[in-house]
């Protein structure tokens, strides 16, 4: 297994399903593409930590491996054999190999039909754990509707036992080419299935690395940005949210899945393989923490609208309040003055009207001029309560 720590893999690039794309990644790294034999092959950079500090890997092209490190035997199945891995391999890719050649890889390697079976059930995105006869199955899958940066559902299934192993893939993208360059860059050692099984679920959990970071770029445009639409920021922040919880939904069974092989391990594996195990644990744990902390920052943002929103309802309520309190004696006496009876004032008299509006206005003009006086006077009452609050406490014995 590498030494990636979780900080590493940010580093990564993500690997690509065509050619279209080498240039964009080689231009993301800083590294030029390699030439040869007149095709452009994008080389991915991995970041190893060690002892001795940090050191640049150059890995192998995503797209493909070189010859010697596998052999073709039918459409979609090849023969995988890495540097240190003495065990047998075939990997499966579905969308390339005919109908059923996943059933006949499993059978030729003599694993059992009920596991075979599991196999071929439909997980509905789930992934999962299982343990037969010497036999294990982890089966990790992660929805294209809960990425970013990609259309195509990840899934890949992870069937070991002792001296042979089966990847099952939906798609070619780069999981196996990239666990096989990290395989090759172990210490020079037997490399183990349950070995094998950690890069490959390490390169797996490399797929949500991308998506977390196009979440958090939003995350932090949707804070920077003051003058869009408030109602367009909601919804932003709301897509947001709902692609973290897409994927916190589906990081909490593939959490299960690798503690649950954890644990099968931890009493018959090398403590190296184990320890390896652990920190792949752990890595997902703390994409679970990454992803947590941005719907944090998500809640943060929403309830800045929402506490903006309040503010400006407040602020309607509040002029609508002095409209309300200048118009309440008004209408008082206008009421007053429309009663059907006798001895109305100014009823018979010409000027009547205009009198009365005069002491309208008069009224109107002295609860405005009140209401200012009292409004002043809280304001004031709290700038003082306030710098009363930030002075420095002197005690009276300290008075002169």
């Amino acid at each position: 297994m590498s030494d990636r720590t979780p900080s590493d893999a940010s580093t990564l690039s993500a690997p690509s399903d065509g050619p279209s794309s080498v240039g964009d990644r080689s231009n993301r790294t800083g590294y030029a593409p390699r030439i040869e034999a007149g095709v452009r092959i994008g080389f991915r950079i991995r970041v190893r930590s060690s002892r001795a500090g940090v050191r640049r890997v150059p890995n192998l092209p995503a797209a493909n491996l070189p010859t010697e490190w596998y052999e073709d035997l039918r459409p979609g199945v090849r023969r995988i054999t890495p540097p240190g891995v003495s065990f047998r391999w075939i990997d499966v890719v579905l969308d390339e190999a005919d109908a059923g050649e996943a059933a006949r890889a499993l059978r030729d390697l003599e694993f059992p039909e009920s596991l075979i079976e599991i196999v071929g059930e439909d997980a509905r995105g789930e992934s999962l754990r299982y343990r037969q006869a010497g036999s294990s199955l982890l089966r990790l899958e992660i929805p294209a509707e809960a990425l970013l940066d990609s259309e195509q559902d990840h899934m890949l299934a992870i069937v070991v036992a002792d001296d042979r192993m089966a990847t099952i893939r939906r798609h070619r993208l780069g999981v196996v080419e990239g666990a096989c360059a990290g395989i090759a860059d172990l210490p020079d050692r037997r490399v183990t299935t349950l070995a094998a099984t950690v890069e490959l679920a390490d390169e797996f959990l490399d797929r949500i690395a991308p998506s977390l970071r196009r979440t958090a770029l939003d995350l932090d445009d949707i804070e920077a940005d003051l003058e869009t639409a408030r109602a367009t920021r909601v919804d932003r922040v709301s897509e947001v949210r709902r692609v973290l919880l897409g994927l916190d939904r589906h990081l909490d069974p593939l959490q299960t899945a690798i503690q649950r092989s954890l644990l099968d391990s931890s009493t018959r594996s090398e403590k190296g393989d184990v320890d390896a195990m652990r920190g792949l644990l752990e890595r997902a744990n703390w994409l679970e923490h990454r992803i947590h902390g941005q719907l944090d920052r998500a809640r943060v943002l929403a309830d800045r609208d929402h506490i903006l929103t309040m503010d400006d309802l407040a602020t309607s309520t509040y002029r609508l309040s002095w409209i309300a309190t200048i118009f309440l004696p008004l209408t008082f006496f206008t009421g007053l003055l429309g009663i059907n009876v006798g001895g109305i004032p100014f009823a018979r008299s010409d000027v009547g009207f205009w009198i009365v509006c005069g002491m309208l206005a008069g009224v109107a003009g002295l609860t405005g001029v009140m209401l200012a006086i009292a409004v002043r006077s809280g304001r004031r009452a709290t700038e003082g309560a306030g710098r009363r609050l930030t002075m420095p406490h002197t005690d009276r014995r300290d008075r002169p």
